[in-house]
């Protein structure tokens, strides 16, 4: 087991598990598009980003891919910070720009998960 902190919060999880499984085993959201149980961490949609913090007074952090980063005992994060937030925005901007608008005649669509993350992270 590993303790982790979340946006000031404290929480137990497995501790081999990577930050995006850790916090979705929480209930926490984070959004994430590549990555798959079965198949692991890949770290390439970027949709994953949270801010990673040395210790709890450490106010710069950085940018880390959730999914690739290893649930470590002691680990800070924050999801909802100002710019993990927006770098998750334009990284959902470029993948609508760059992505076929047929949804009428996609099999995904109603069931998509990239027209999900369009509306569900815009807060």
């Amino acid at each position: 087991m590993a303790t982790i902190h979340v946006d000031g919060k404290e929480y137990e999880v497995n501790g081999a598990d990577n930050l995006l499984e850790a916090c979705l085993s929480l209930g926490l959201d984070i959004p994430y598009f590549c990555w798959h149980p079965a198949l692991g961490s890949v770290g390439a949609c970027r949709q994953c980003a949270v801010k990673q913090y040395q210790n709890a007074e450490d106010t710069r952090g950085r940018l880390v891919m959730s999914c690739m980063t290893p649930a470590s005992d002691g680990s800070f994060i924050s999801i909802d910070d100002a710019e993990a937030k927006q770098f998750r925005e334009s990284v959902v901007e470029w993948l609508m720009t760059n992505h076929p608008h047929d949804c009428p005649v996609c099999e995904e669509g109603g069931n998509c998960h990239l027209q999900d993350m369009t509306v569900n992270d815009r807060s």
